[in-house]
């Protein structure tokens, strides 16, 4: 007499059922910058005991990229354009330092002027400065001028 197949010998899956990956929580976390390390942990936190590879091989297999693609994907697409976006908000609110810091980074503006001045506009400088001088009189120090005092 034959016998009765089970159930799971009648769909033909043998082998410990897959674990359920949460993706709303790696999105969420993706989001808030975790990194792969920390959101697997957070997965494992949450009550769905896998590893690393786990997590990376569902996400290859339902998102058709690596788990790191993945969650750069979200950074990128998802938080940082709202990270932006409440920047903006808050140094157009009257935050001093957020908008020097995007000044910085969007405008490029920095703390310090940055005048390059080579050695043929500064004696072109000096000369005219000299010329202007002579009309009222007044001698310029100029750094040749300067050399001479310190030689005598």
């Amino acid at each position: 007499m034959a016998k009765a197949k089970s159930a799971k010998e009648k769909s033909g899956k043998t082998g410990r059922p897959r674990i359920k990956i949460n993706f709303e929580l790696i999105d969420t976390l993706a989001e808030s910058f975790c990194t792969p390390d920390e959101i697997v942990k957070a997965v494992n936190a949450a009550g769905t005991k896998c590893s690393y590879t786990t997590v990376e091989r569902r996400v290859k297999s339902s998102k058709s990229m690596t788990f790191g693609e993945y969650v750069e994907e979200k950074r990128t697409g998802v938080a940082k354009p709202k990270l932006r976006k409440a920047q903006l908000d808050a140094a157009l609110k009257g935050n001093a330092t957020l908008l020097i810091f995007l000044g910085k980074q969007y405008l490029g503006q920095s703390d310090a002027p940055q005048a390059e001045i080579n050695t043929t506009d500064e004696q072109e400088f000096e000369e005219a400065l000299t010329h202007a001088a002579s009309f009222w009189g007044e001698e310029i120090k100029t750094k040749e001028n300067a050399k001479e005092e310190t030689t005598e």
